[in-house]
């Protein structure tokens, strides 16, 4: 008898084990914290949110700011940065 339909969700990368997926198709949806907090910032006044791939590149663009221009904030992993 075939398998039925269901959805798997994992709320983090940590949440699941290679072999929860074998065998099985994955989408990716790593974007709904991110969205809300550039949609949070914007919302309360940031001219602009410039994502980065982690915090030396934040770092490297906050140094060729004025300090009072911009606002280092966000997450890796669900750590602060």
């Amino acid at each position: 008898m075939p398998e039925s339909n269901y959805i798997d969700v994992f709320f983090s990368v940590q949440a699941f084990q290679e072999e929860d997926l074998r065998g099985k198709s994955a989408v990716i949806i790593d974007i709904l914290r991110a969205t809300s907090s550039m949609t949070t910032a914007i919302s309360n006044g940031a001219k602009k949110v410039i994502p980065v791939e982690d915090m030396s590149d934040a770092v490297k663009i906050a140094k060729t700011m004025d300090t009072n221009d911009y606002l280092l904030c966000g997450e890796k992993n669900g750590v602060k940065i």
